[in-house]
């Protein structure tokens, strides 16, 4: 029986935009959450990458020299980056849970993939671009409650021995960004999904799927879609929508259990337990762009570039103008950023399954 219509099949290279952050304790990884690379187009041939999570992951590591990234190298075996902590920059305002770090991760040595996050336009002049989230992709594609979502990262139970294992979970969006949510870590403008985060998720990019043949927005005072009809699309089948935050939770007097010694019926204590609602706290992209395009990282890639001008015709091009990324891979590399190198996610991101034999 061949595929039902607006059947999704998320593509594996969705997988490759996401890494695994940590520390080394005892020539071990630990693992404490998941980023995803994105990429900002300045021209055709030069592009700015930057890792993005949130910023309780990094937090969580403690007073540390280096953040740790394990990515997969093109044989497809895990390797670990040391990213220095002091090339972490957060959000402007100080309450918003992301933290970015600009880097040179050379496509030529790692299996990755990038976002397309900002395309130029004019001189000094960035928009996003037209798969991602924001208020005029949202009324342009009919984003809304009920549309499918779905999330790549780490799932905490099995990393991947010789490999990085992403897992991916599928999802809907329960509630659009509005009035801000209170958090664990702090009050949030977020969306809120239907997917079962747990840890190990905290930094992971979601996406948006796109029925294939979306129609053309309505006009006003027109029906709302009915679930499941064709409304228009784009290239890519997706909308980068944002980055999760974490799960919420809430306690209930039916969350009070009673801990007994064991072999006996006397009570030792009673806890309130948290329940995971399975409901994600998801951190919208326009929130992202403000921390990967903060003044303080602008000002690193022009000085970066400058010194890569300078360098030209000595045989050493970094790959794009971010700085460098502590003990990092060798960045004379092609530029991995460029928009060849994530036109197949672009295209391919979001499709149907193939009809069965």
């Amino acid at each position: 029986m061949g595929a039902m219509e607006g059947e999704m099949r998320v593509h594996n290279d969705v997988l490759r935009t996401v890494v695994f952050l940590g520390q080394i304790q005892g020539g071990e990884f630990v693992p404490y959450g998941t980023a995803f690379l994105v990429a900002s187009i300045v021209s055709p041939d030069r592009a700015y990458q930057t890792l993005v999570t949130a910023k309780h992951v990094v937090e969580d590591m403690g007073d540390v020299e280096f953040v740790y990234a394990r990515l997969n190298d093109k044989a497809g075996q895990a390797q670990v980056i040391g990213l220095a902590r002091s090339e972490w920059y957060s959000h402007p305002d100080p309450r918003v849970d992301v933290i970015v770090c600009p880097t040179i991760i050379p496509k030529d040595q790692f299996d990755l993939q990038h976002y397309p996050l900002l395309k130029y336009t004019v001189p000094s002049s960035f928009q996003p671009e037209e798969f991602v989230v924001n208020a005029d992709t949202i009324k342009l594609y009919e984003v809304g409650i009920g549309d499918e979502v779905y999330l790549a990262g780490m799932f905490i139970g099995r990393l991947g021995e010789a490999s990085n294992v992403p897992v991916l979970r599928i999802g809907t969006i329960a509630a659009m960004s509005g009035e801000p949510i209170e958090t664990k870590y702090g009050i949030h403008e977020a969306f809120l999904i239907e997917v079962r985060s747990i840890d190990g998720l905290s930094g992971s990019p979601v996406c948006v799927h796109l029925w294939p043949g979306r129609y053309i927005p309505r006009r006003l005072g027109e029906p709302l879609p009915a679930p499941g009809s064709k409304r228009t699309t784009n290239a890519a089948g997706f909308l980068l929508m944002g980055m999760v935050l974490g799960y919420n939770e809430v306690f209930t007097v039916r969350d009070i259990i009673e801990i007994r010694r064991k072999g006996t019926e006397e009570v030792e204590r009673k806890e309130a337990i948290p329940l995971n609602t399975g409901i994600a706290v998801v951190l919208p992209m326009w929130k992202i762009i403000e921390a990967v395009e903060q003044d303080a990282i602008r000002q690193k890639r022009e000085e970066a570039l400058k010194k890569t001008n300078k360098e030209k015709g000595r045989g050493s091009v970094p790959t794009s103008a971010a700085p460098p990324i502590g003990s990092g891979p060798s960045t004379t590399a092609n530029n991995p950023s460029h928009k060849e190198d994530f036109t197949s996610l672009v295209e391919r991101a979001a499709k149907k399954k193939p009809p069965a034999d």
